[in-house]
C-alpha cells in the first residue's frame, strides 16, 4: 500500500470497490461486511473494503474485473447484473438494448433504490441520469474510438437522446408492490442499500395482507365503473389504524405493471407523491379556526362581494349567502373557506399542519389564501395520517409500517413497541370538528351524504376534494377506528371533464369502511359528546349567540364551556322610509302602510376585519341593516308631492334572487288623494298587468328565457286626477343553464328474473335540449352494479334493463352526461 501523504492510495478504482463492496465482503464477512454502527467499526469495514479491493486487482485482469461487475452490480431491487437490469426494465435482453436503453441502465448504477425508472424513489431522476451518461460518452468520443473498436456518431447519440423510451418491465411474483418498496425505501434509510439488499433482514410489517386484497378490489372496481365514464384511469387508496398508526393497506395505484398508460404510470406510488388535496384540506382551516376559540356557528358568509384578491368561485359558480361554518365546510363552499382562512391567516394555519405531521408544505411565506382551498402539495399518505388525529380526538400517532427488524441470526435490530401518542389538540377542539364533519348534530346536509350511512345511521365521517380541471379527485373517510384517504385521477394530470369526488373516490373511500369483512376488523365508532361542550344556538349572519328572544335566523351549534360567543345585540328600529329617521309621529304614521320601515340595528364589528366593510353593506344592501342608531324626527304623512298618490312594492324583496321560469308574487300597496284608479306592474319596462282595485297583486312567472342578471320590476299607482308615483325594486334572475330535473320511472318494479325492465327518465329544464346522453346506474346485492348509456333522446331517454338471475331489491338512479343533477332513486324487486 503506497503512503497516503505521498500519493494515492491503490486498490481504490471505482468498480473494484464496487465489486467488493457490494458482492465480496458480504460473501466473506456476511452482515458484519456493512456495520458501521461505531466509528471503530465503520473504520474496520473501509479498511476491509480497501484490503480486498487490492487483492481482487492483484488476481483479477480489468476484463474479468469488468465481466463479474456486469454480472453482479445491483440494477435495483433484487435484480442483479446487467441482464436481470435490463429485463426489470424493458423486459428483453441487454444484447437487444439500443444506445438509449444501455446509457439509461449505466446511469442507474450509482443509486438504483433511487434512478431504477420501474421501481425506484425517484424514477423521474432515470432519464437525467442517462442523458448525464450520453453527454460523458460524447464529451470521452474521440478516446473511446482510440482505444476501443466502436463505430459511433455524434449524430447517434444525439438520436439516443430524442429516442422515446418504453418500459416493459418483466412481472416478477410480488404482493402488495408498492407498499413493499415503501417498506424498502424505508429500510434504506436506516440502514444503508447494501445492508438492505444483502443483510438478509426479516422485516415484519404492518400491512393487513386481506385488508389489501379488499382495497385493491374495490379502487379498482370503483375507478372502473364510475372513473373510466368519466375519463378518470388511476386511483390510489391508503388505510391506516388511527390508534397506532400502522398502515393496513397500500395501493399506489389501479395496477403497478401498467406503465405503458401515463394516465396510470403504475409504478408511481400516488399515496406518496405530491398532489393538491383540494377541498379535504378545508377542515385543517376551519380545526384552526376552533383552536383560536371561534365555534362550528362562526358566521362563514358564502358572498359575492368579497375580495380576495383574485377571482376565487365556488365549485358550483353559485354564491349561497349567509351560513355558519359548520354549513360552510359540510357543503365545501370555497368563499367561506377564504374568508375562514383570511381570518386566522396561513401562519396559524400552518402551525395546525406542522402539528398533524404535514411535512410537504414548506413553502410557507408564498402560500396565498387559495392554500385553504387545498392548494398546497401533499402526499395521501400523511393527509390520511392527519385525519387520524381527528380519529384520536386531538393525539397525533405517526404513520408507520414496520413493526420489527431481525437481522440473518434472527438478532433483533428495531422493535416498534407501543406507539408513540402525542397530544397537539385539546380533544374538546376536535369534537367540534368531529361533530361537523360525522353530523353528530342531525342536519342532514353533507353534499352525499348516504355515502357515509349504513343501516340506517352514520358509520364514519368524511370531507372530499376536487382541483381545478377536475385534475385530483380526493375522499378521506374516518371513525376511530380506521381511516380511508383515496385519490383518483390521471397520473399524467389529463383533465376529467364532469368527473365529481362525491360520485367516484367517496363511494370507493366509504365501500371500503362498509366491506363486511373490514367492518369486521375494525368496527365503526364514533364520537361522543365530552366533558366541557355545551348547546346553544347562532344567529347565522353575525355569528353570535342567540336566544329565544332574538329575531334573526338561528341555527343549533355546540361551544366550548367558557368560549361561547357574546350575546346577539340588534335591535329593531322603525324609521320612515322617507327620512331614515326614528319617526317622533310613529303612531300616525303607523296608520298608513307603507310609510315605515324596519331596520336590523348592529353594533358589531365582524372578526374579520379586512372583510367587515363589505359584509356589513351587503347586510345593509339585502338585509336592511344599520350600524349608526338613527336620529329622531317627523316622518312625513301622505300623500306625495303636491298630493300625488304613494306606491310601495311590498313584494318580492329588492336584491332577491329567482330562476328564470319561476312564479313569484309582485304586490304592492298605494294610497290617492280621492281614489286609486290603477296599478300597473312592469317587468323591465313592460306592462304585465293593471289592477283597477285592492289588493293589488298579481303571480308573475318570469320567462324561461330570461337573462341572468339583474332585471327591474316597477309599479305605478295612477289617481282618480291622473296623477302617478312609481315605486322600482331590482330582482336577480338566475338562468339555471346548469341545473336540470330529472324523473326516473321504470316499467315494472317488481319483475322475474330475465324480465326486460324499460328504464325512463324525463328531463326537464332550460337546458334539457343540451342533454347529449342520460346514464342509468343500477346497484343490487352481492356488489352488482352497472351502467346503462342512452345516447340518442330523439324518442325519450330510456334503457332496457334485464332483470338479473339474483333476486333481491336493485336500486336505480340516472343521471344527465356533464350535469350533477341525480335524478330520484327507484327500487325494483327481482323476484
Amino acid at each position: 500500500v503506497t503512503n497516503g501523504r505521498k500519493g494515492t492510495l491503490c486498490g481504490a478504482s471505482t468498480i473494484s470497490q464496487q465489486l467488493t463492496r457490494g458482492t465480496l465482503m458480504f460473501d466473506a464477512f456476511g452482515r458484519d461486511a456493512y456495520d458501521r454502527s461505531t466509528p471503530i467499526n465503520a473504520a474496520k469495514r473501509k479498511l476491509r473494503e480497501m484490503l480486498m479491493t487490492l487483492q481482487v486487482e492483484r488476481t483479477m485482469n480489468k476484463d474479468e474485473l469488468l465481466e463479474m461487475y456486469m454480472n453482479e452490480v445491483n440494477t435495483g431491487g433484487v435484480n442483479y447484473g446487467f441482464e436481470a437490469g435490463s429485463q426489470s426494465i424493458f423486459g428483453k435482453s441487454v444484447e437487444d438494448l439500443s444506445l438509449a436503453e444501455s446509457a439509461l441502465i449505466a446511469g442507474i448504477l450509482p443509486g438504483p433504490s433511487r434512478y431504477h425508472p420501474v421501481i425506484g424513489s425517484q424514477p423521474e431522476m432515470a432519464k437525467v441520469r442517462q442523458l448525464y451518461v450520453l453527454d460523458q460518452i460524447e464529451k470521452n468520443l474521440p478516446m473511446l474510438e482510440k482505444h476501443f473498436d466502436i463505430d459511433l456518431t455524434v449524430e447517434d447519440i444525439e438520436a439516443a437522446r430524442e429516442e422515446e423510451l418504453v418500459y416493459s418491465p418483466a412481472k416478477i411474483n410480488i404482493k402488495a408492490p408498492h407498499f413493499v418498496f415503501y417498506v424498502r425505501s424505508q429500510l434504506v434509510d436506516m440502514y444503508d442499500l447494501e445492508t438492505v439488499e444483502r443483510g438478509g433482514l426479516r422485516v415484519y410489517t404492518t400491512l393487513d395482507y386481506e385488508s389489501q386484497r379488499i382495497a385493491e378490489k374495490t379502487l379498482r372496481d370503483g375507478v372502473k365503473s364510475r372513473g373510466n365514464p368519466k375519463g378518470v384511469r388511476n386511483g390510489a387508496l391508503i388505510a391506516l389504524t388511527p390508534n397506532n398508526g400502522e398502515i393496513v393497506a397500500m395501493v399506489g395505484s389501479v395496477d403497478y405493471w401498467k406503465t405503458s398508460d401515463p394516465r396510470i404510470d403504475g409504478n408511481v406510488n400516488v399515496t406518496t407523491s405530491e398532489r393538491q388535496m383540494g377541498s379535504s384540506f378545508k377542515p385543517y382551516t376551519y380545526l384552526t379556526a376552533f383552536h383560536l376559540g371561534y365555534s362550528p356557528g362562526l358566521a362563514a358568509p358564502d358572498l359575492e362581494v368579497f375580495d380576495f384578491g383574485y377571482n376565487a368561485r365556488n365549485w358550483d359558480r353559485r354564491f349561497n349567502g349567509l351560513m355558519t361554518a359548520r354549513k360552510a365546510l359540510v357543503r365545501s363552499r370555497n368563499i367561506p373557506a377564504l374568508y375562514t382562512g383570511q381570518l386566522v391567516t396561513n401562519e396559524e394555519i400552518l402551525k395546525t399542519t406542522d402539528k398533524l405531521g404535514i411535512t410537504t408544505l414548506t413553502d410557507r411565506k408564498n402560500y396565498g389564501l387559495s392554500l385553504s382551498l387545498g392548494s398546497g402539495g401533499q402526499t395521501l399518505l400523511e393527509h390520511a395520517n392527519a385525519y387520524g388525529v381527528f380519529s384520536n380526538e386531538g393525539e397525533y400517532v405517526k404513520a408507520n409500517a414496520i413493526i420489527k427488524i431481525e437481522d440473518s441470526k434472527g438478532n433483533v435490530l428495531y422493535e416498534k413497541g407501543k406507539a408513540e401518542k402525542e397530544r397537539v389538540f385539546d380533544k374538546k377542539e376536535v369534537y367540534l370538528l368531529n361533530w361537523t364533519l360525522c353530523d353528530l348534530g342531525g342536519f342532514g346536509d353533507m353534499i352525499a351524504q348516504h355515502n357515509y350511512r349504513s343501516g340506517g345511521r352514520s358509520i364514519s365521517c368524511g370531507k372530499t376534494g376536487t382541483t381545478n380541471g377536475p385534475r385530483d379527485l380526493l375522499a378521506v373517510a374516518y371513525h376511530k377506528n380506521l381511516v380511508v384517504a383515496v385519490w383518483t385521477g390521471n397520473n399524467n394530470n389529463k383533465e376529467t371533464p364532469g368527473a365529481s369526488s362525491a360520485l367516484i373516490p367517496l363511494p370507493i373511500a366509504t365501500g371500503y369502511i362498509k366491506d363486511p369483512k373490514i367492518l369486521k376488523k375494525y368496527p365503526s365508532k364514533l364520537f361522543s359528546r365530552p366533558a366541557g361542550i355545551v348547546s346553544g344556538s347562532v344567529c347565522i349572519d353575525t355569528g353570535l349567540a342567540a336566544d329565544s328572544d332574538t329575531d334573526c335566523t338561528k341555527e343549533r351549534t355546540v361551544f366550548i364551556e367558557g368560549k361561547a360567543p357574546p350575546k346577539d345585540p340588534r335591535e329593531k328600529v322603525k324609521v320612515c322610509k322617507e327620512n331614515n329617521l326614528i319617526p317622533t309621529n310613529l303612531d300616525s304614521a303607523e296608520k298608513y302602510g307603507g310609510l315605515l320601515k324596519t331596520k336590523t340595528y348592529l353594533n358589531i364589528t365582524f372578526p374579520n376585519s379586512k372583510q367587515d366593510s363589505a359584509f356589513k353593506s351587503y347586510l345593509a344592501k339585502n338585509h336592511g341593516y344599520i350600524y349608526e342608531m338613527p336620529e329622531s324626527g317627523y316622518c312625513p304623512l301622505p300623500l306625495g308631492p303636491e298630493n300625488s298618490p304613494i306606491i310601495e312594492l311590498t313584494s318580492p324583496s329588492n336584491g332577491s334572487s329567482h330562476n328564470a321560469g319561476d312564479t313569484i308574487n309582485i304586490s304592492a300597496s298605494a294610497f290617492a288623494e280621492m281614489s286609486v284608479k290603477q296599478v300597473e306592474f312592469r317587468f323591465n319596462n313592460n306592462l304585465i298587468s293593471a289592477n283597477t282595485s285592492a289588493p293589488y297583486s298579481i303571480d308573475y312567472k318570469i320567462p324561461a328565457d330570461t337573462t341572468q342578471g339583474t332585471h327591474t320590476i316597477s309599479a305605478t299607482v295612477i289617481d282618480s286626477q291622473d296623477r302617478s308615483t312609481t315605486d322600482s325594486i331590482s330582482i336577480s334572475v338566475i338562468n339555471p343553464s346548469s341545473v336540470l330535473k330529472l324523473s326516473l320511472s321504470a316499467s315494472n318494479t317488481n319483475p322475474s328474473s330475465g324480465e326486460q325492465v324499460v328504464l325512463t327518465t324525463l328531463i326537464t329544464g332550460t337546458d334539457a335540449s343540451s342533454v347529449s346522453s342520460v346514464i342509468f346506474q343500477i346497484s343490487g346485492p352481492d356488489g352488482y352494479f352497472t351502467t346503462i348509456t342512452d345516447s340518442n333522446g330523439a324518442n325519450g331517454w330510456s334503457v332496457d334493463w334485464i332483470a338479473p338471475a339474483k333476486k333481491g331489491e336493485y336500486k336505480v338512479v340516472s343521471y344527465a352526461s356533464g350535469f350533477f343533477t341525480e335524478s330520484n332513486t327507484v327500487s325494483i324487486t327481482v323476484k
